[in-house]
């Protein structure tokens, strides 16, 4: 396929087929002309493959007002050689999103056993994939477990949520091509992933806070992103004004946690151009001819 004709597939690791955190992955990458994406609600092993029957019923009323269909999927979790060839015969690649199953506080869940096998299968065959936010971590820890995932105190420092400004710093990476140097995202987290592969370098950081933003593997066409490239003005002043408005404890761990607006919006072209980027980088056929700095 050309870079105008793509197909990913969207793990959205919630408990809904297009919950929201999907659709705003979805509407960043069908913005480039010619590519197509469908949602899976990999919680409820949303996979429509061989013995895995599905039972759907609409479950998020604010996108029901919206007139958006909210589903979820009730099967049996598949194993994980079917969702591999389902995944490599059907799509050029594969976008991981957010999720609220925080990994660093133990919180297993059943369908892990499905998605971070595959993560490893995944990338050892470099089909290409890429993680936001928790889809990063959810990389991280399937290939090297607990010890490549902490909390943002953990490590000194406070869970960043807000518009940040980013800085690329490994100068020619694919991912990064034609974004600008210093870039504004928004962030939403509280866990950091910790680079415990020798193979994996750090091409975005946020300067004085933690560096560890952005991810690839050596010769692989898997990458990982810690903030939002999705995101716009109106779904981060929605995302932003609805923590505003959550008492104390339902904030959890970001009770404490200030916004932080280093731009009053994110960098809606600049997200475009990483979303066109990953696009690019499935076309190439030899990865060894993508360089990453080291």
């Amino acid at each position: 396929m050309t870079t105008q004709t793509k197909k990913l597939a969207i793990f959205d690791p919630t408990d809904r087929i297009e919950s929201e955190k999907g659709i705003l992955i979805k509407d960043l990458f069908e913005k480039i002309e010619g590519v197509t994406t469908e949602i899976f609600a990999v919680k409820y092993n949303h996979f429509p493959i061989e013995n895995n029957p599905l039972s759907l019923e609409v479950v998020d009323a604010d996108l029901e007002k919206n007139g958006k269909k909210s589903k979820v999927g009730e099967g049996k979790h598949p194993p994980v050689d079917a969702v591999l060839n389902y995944l490599t015969k059907n799509y050029d690649g594969l976008v991981i999103g957010g999720n609220n199953d925080h990994q660093v506080d133990d919180d297993t869940q059943e369908y892990f056993d499905t998605l971070y096998p595959l993560m490893n299968e995944l990338i050892k065959i470099d089909y290409p994939v890429l993680g936001i936010c928790w889809g990063a971590q959810a990389i991280m820890r399937a290939l090297h477990g607990d010890d490549a995932l902490a909390k943002m105190t953990a490590v000194g420092k406070e869970p960043q949520i807000g518009v940040l400004k980013y800085t690329v710093i490994k100068k020619g990476n694919p991912l990064f091509e034609g974004v600008s140097d210093d870039f504004y995202s928004l962030s939403f987290h509280k866990a950091c992933f910790i680079i415990a592969d020798p193979s994996a370098k750090i091409i975005c950081s946020r300067d004085g806070y933690w560096d560890n933003q952005a991810f690839q593997f050596k010769k692989k066409r898997c990458f990982g992103v810690q903030f939002h490239p999705e995101h716009t003005l109106a779904s981060s002043t929605k995302t932003f004004n609805k923590f505003k408005s959550l008492s104390a404890k339902d904030k959890g761990d970001f009770a404490n946690s200030s916004l932080i607006y280093d731009k009053e919006a994110p960098d809606e072209d600049q997200g475009k151009k990483i979303a066109q980027n990953f696009l690019n980088i499935i076309d190439t056929s030899s990865f060894e001819a993508v360089p990453i700095s080291v």
